[in-house]
């Protein structure tokens, strides 16, 4: 069980065996694609595919248990200036769908492309960050941290 969660044993249990169950569909497409896999972050009912935006940045597809059959994607872009503390995101929050619909991997390659074809001046600033990232990492710390990020492939 995650450390710090508002989840019970029993909605734990049905999280975990719900991605057992679409967990390899996801694993396959993040192997294809050179993907990095991030497992319930936050205690979320969520997995992550993040990887290195070819514009910069980070991009992300979360797969979020809706509930034991449903599924919703969502997709991320962001762009950090350290200095200024600002984050600067586009999120698209896609609609629900079964979880067989993974076996397919189309909206996962729609999903992967919709974020690749974003454009910088479609991303909104967000501030707030500058205490937090300062008092964890340096400039050069911070800068690395894309770094665990490989740029997508495709097939």
């Amino acid at each position: 069980m995650p450390n710090g969660n508002h989840w019970t044993r029993e909605e734990w249990d049905a999280i975990e065996g719900f991605f057992a169950r679409v967990g390899p569909a996801l694993s396959q497409f993040a192997a294809a694609h050179g993907l990095k896999i991030e497992k319930y972050y936050h205690d979320a009912p969520s997995w992550s595919l993040l990887f290195r935006h070819t514009s910069g940045g980070v991009g992300k597809i979360d797969v979020e248990r809706t509930s034991d059959e449903q599924l919703r994607i969502w997709g991320y872009w962001w762009m950090d200036d350290y200095k200024k503390g600002i984050r600067f995101l586009k999120t698209e929050k896609g609609v629900e769908m079964p979880a067989s619909a993974l076996k397919s991997r189309f909206a996962l390659t729609e999903t992967l492309r919709m974020i690749l074809g974003w454009r910088k001046d479609e991303l909104t600033p967000h501030g707030g960050y500058k205490d937090t990232w300062h008092k964890h990492w340096t400039e050069e710390q911070f800068g690395r941290l894309d770094s665990d990020y490989s740029t997508p492939r495709f097939e």
